[in-house]
């Protein structure tokens, strides 16, 4: 089984959409810690009345958003080293939403979204392993 993920920086919403249609994506599950983007087509309202139009679900799990902290500190310094090792930290206490997350994915296509482009300087990247390595399933990003 498969597990995507993508960001949306700089990115087209229509292009957005036609990703996710063309990967078969049923379900969009947004791991922001705070659903909103100074461009207004991601922020959680405006993206989950699109995807509903075209027939993707939208789940929102702001609980495995990166805590503020951390992305101020891994803005300003640029250690991603202590990001990804504090960040996996931080998941251990959310086992829970996790296994949610490898339940749904058993049953149904997801992706996983945040803002960055680049999975590598992304929380998703840590999520992403921690469902792919429990729930057995590859990894994709688009």
């Amino acid at each position: 089984m498969r597990l995507f993920t993508i960001g949306y920086e700089k990115r087209d919403i229509e292009d957005f959409l036609k990703t996710l249609k063309d990967n078969n994506i049923e379900i969009l599950i947004d791991i922001r810690a705070v659903p909103y983007s100074r461009n207004k087509d991601y922020t959680k309202k405006n993206l989950e009345k699109r995807l509903l139009e075209v027939g993707i679900e939208y789940l929102p799990a702001k609980e495995l958003g990166s805590p503020e902290d951390l992305r101020k500190k891994v803005k300003s310094d640029r250690d991603y080293g202590y990001f990804f090792d504090k960040y996996k930290e931080f998941l251990e206490g959310k086992k829970e939403y996790l296994g949610e997350l490898i339940d749904i994915a058993r049953k149904k296509i997801i992706c996983l979204l945040c803002y960055e482009g680049d999975f590598n300087r992304c929380h998703r990247s840590s999520v992403a392993r921690q469902i792919a390595e429990t729930g057995d399933l590859e990894i994709l990003h688009l």
